[in-house]
């Protein structure tokens, strides 16, 4: 069991976000992937709570 083989044959989200220096350039990096984020479903909850 090697991480290193995982991260390299098989661990497209990890090298996609892997460069990324902050949370939203990573969530950003996602979204090229058409992946709906843990973060996004967090702020979608924010914007639709009434104030």
């Amino acid at each position: 069991f090697s991480p290193k083989i995982l991260y390299e044959k098989f661990s497209k989200l990890a090298k996609q976000v892997s460069n990324c220096k902050s949370l939203e350039e990573a969530n950003d990096a996602l979204h090229l992937l058409d992946i709906y984020t843990e973060l996004d479903i967090e702020r979608d909850k924010l914007k639709s709570k009434p104030v």
